[in-house]
């Protein structure tokens, strides 16, 4: 499953949800207007209330749904308080039933509150499990033509190509480089503000990204979205700050991912350079580093992921 079928198919997830939550609360509105309207009991505008309640629980769950390629924390929180306002309003429509005297439907099925609850509690637990278990990341197996190289990064791992540039993109490739506290000799950038300094010394990404953006229709490549060193073989789900990486002679640390700018649109269909946002696509962003042993790098050179010291 690409992408956009990924998408398509929660949204229509979503939509399914969204529409039986509409049809039960409509439901649930014509049966409050037939038992208040006879008993008098209420106002038009807390019958609608009541319709409204029996959605908004369906309304959240099918947000959850939408988000949760963007963000598996929020579409957790989302799930989780959709099963939060189902209790509620559970015990909501029990509490007017019994104040009211009337015999209006009671969706506890007679179960007590903590039963209730409980089961709310588990339901939640499940939802919020589920999500965390989608694979949202196209490295993570759900879609892409290319999964990320298996086997032992210490010894898989490799660098597969160098690039510098006088300023912009695209940084061309060098069979090695000596690399600095301020970065990758040879390699500057035109524009100081958000480029550069000690902890963006290296900029790094990963070929199998780099792979599945070109099976994309991305006319991208090493070096043209203006990272460093291009690794190849390196999981990049295991790639976040702290991380420190031996390559050659060089020891990094990982900083914060690289936000992206239009300087490398053109290395995205239509311009979409907000492709490797990690904001907006976990997983996807280069990385920013910081030079703990300055040494050289030459392609080919193994890169492993060590220990910090202490």
């Amino acid at each position: 499953m690409d992408e956009r079928a990924e998408s398509r198919y929660l949204t229509i997830v979503a939509a399914a949800v969204l529409l039986v939550g509409a049809g039960l609360g409509w439901a649930t509105h014509l049966v409050w207007v037939d038992r208040f309207d006879s008993a008098r009991a209420a106002t038009a505008s807390q019958v609608a209330w009541h319709g409204l309640r029996a959605v908004l629980p369906f309304a959240l769950m099918a947000a959850a749904l939408w988000v949760l390629p963007r963000s598996r924390a929020v579409s957790t929180a989302l799930a989780l308080a959709s099963t939060l306002v189902a209790s509620m309003s559970v015990f909501a429509f029990r509490s007017t039933n019994r104040a009211s005297g009337r015999d209006l439907p009671d969706l506890s099925f007679g179960l007590s509150r903590e039963t209730v609850q409980l089961w709310t509690a588990v339901l939640g637990a499940f939802v919020a499990a589920t999500i965390n278990r989608w694979p949202t990341r196209r490295h993570d197996g759900l879609v892409g033509s290319e999964p990320t190289t298996g086997g032992d990064p210490m010894t898989d791992a490799r660098v597969q190509s160098i690039n510098v540039s006088d300023g912009g993109v695209p940084k061309q490739s060098r069979p090695a480089a000596r690399i600095s506290a301020t970065g990758v000799e040879g390699d500057r950038q035109r524009r100081v503000a958000g480029h550069g300094g000690p902890e963006r010394a290296v900029t790094l990404y990963s070929r199998e990204l780099l792979d599945a953006l070109r099976a994309e229709g991305h006319p991208i490549g090493p070096g043209t979205t203006g990272e460093n060193l291009t690794i190849a073989g390196l999981p990049w789900d295991r790639i976040q700050a702290g991380v420190r990486l031996a390559i050659g002679d060089v020891l990094l640390e990982l900083t914060k991912p690289a936000p992206p700018c239009q300087t490398i649109a053109g290395s995205f269909r239509g311009g979409e350079f907000q492709r490797i946002s990690e904001k907006l696509h976990p997983g996807w962003s280069r990385y920013c580093a910081r030079v703990l042993r300055e040494g050289d790098v030459r392609v080919g050179d193994p890169v492993a992921v060590v220990a910090a010291e202490g």
